[in-house]
């Protein structure tokens, strides 16, 4: 195969993955979402008052999804620029 024809197999791979990479970050942005609001309203207190240990565990399972945000939108952002490259 020379890159003549192997340019438009990589054009249609990266939309490919691109559409598939969107779905994704669409998906765990909305469950992500849900844990960090979770996790927030632990951190609230509205409920009840948390125990130093409960707080330490309400603040990480927020650290941690606000990481996987980051992550999800770094991967989308990468196969972008990849996508664009290749054009």
């Amino acid at each position: 195969m020379n890159n003549a024809s192997l340019h438009p197999i990589l054009i249609d791979f990266l939309g490919r993955t691109e559409r598939l990479s969107s779905k994704f970050a669409h998906d765990a942005r909305g469950a992500l979402n849900r844990v960090d609001g979770y996790g927030q309203l632990l951190l609230s207190e509205r409920e009840g008052i948390l125990s130093p240990k409960q707080k330490e565990y309400a603040q990480q399972i927020h650290r941690g999804a606000e990481e996987l945000l980051a992550l999800v939108t770094q991967l989308q952002e990468d196969i972008r620029s990849l996508k664009t490259q290749g054009a």
